[in-house]
């Protein structure tokens, strides 16, 4: 019998976990220690979580940062004090805490 959501051993355990509206992790972690990329497009967003200093979940969360870079999506870090408050990014950040990811703005 074989299992339908084996991973193949190449694919790396992702951190799966949500930060609340405050950036503190929902099972109590310490926030400064897990980061989240929220990538936002036309069928809503997706999130991709990582622990700092894990090497292979920062790998996962730095492809899907330049993956979107590379379609002129603006990375913005968000301050962790006033959420309605962000700055750009250029270059993914482990450290960054929560990053959003959004296309750039198109019009005239």
């Amino acid at each position: 019998m074989t299992l339908i959501d084996e991973r193949p051993p190449e694919a790396p355990e992702v951190l799966d976990t949500t930060l609340a509206r405050d950036g503190s992790a929902i099972f109590g972690a310490d926030p400064g220690q897990l980061g989240a990329l929220r990538i936002m497009d036309r069928s809503g967003d997706q999130t991709i979580t990582w622990r700092v200093g894990n090497a292979a979940e920062e790998a996962v969360a730095r492809a899907a940062f330049d993956a979107a870079r590379e379609k002129s999506y603006l990375a913005y870090r968000v301050d962790p004090d006033d959420r309605s408050k962000g700055e750009l990014m250029r270059r993914f950040d482990a450290k960054a805490g929560e990053v959003i990811l959004a296309p750039a703005p198109v019009g005239g």
